[in-house]
């Protein structure tokens, strides 16, 4: 790569994600990197809505 012979496959990443196939592995990082987004955001809106009903915050 750094001598400029990269892969087309790795330059455009419509083609790479294209190529993409959903294995076990790959399943279960998506799974827990959407948990925790999720837990996170949910995580979030609860307690912006516990300071809001104690009167803290905007």
């Amino acid at each position: 790569m750094l001598k400029g012979t990269t892969p087309e496959l790795y330059k455009n990443s419509a083609l790479f994600f294209a190529n993409i196939h959903p294995t076990c592995g790959l399943k279960d990082c998506i799974k827990v990197v959407a948990g925790q987004i999720t837990n996170q955001w949910v995580l979030t809106l609860v307690c912006s809505h516990a300071a809001k009903s104690r009167g803290h915050g905007a």
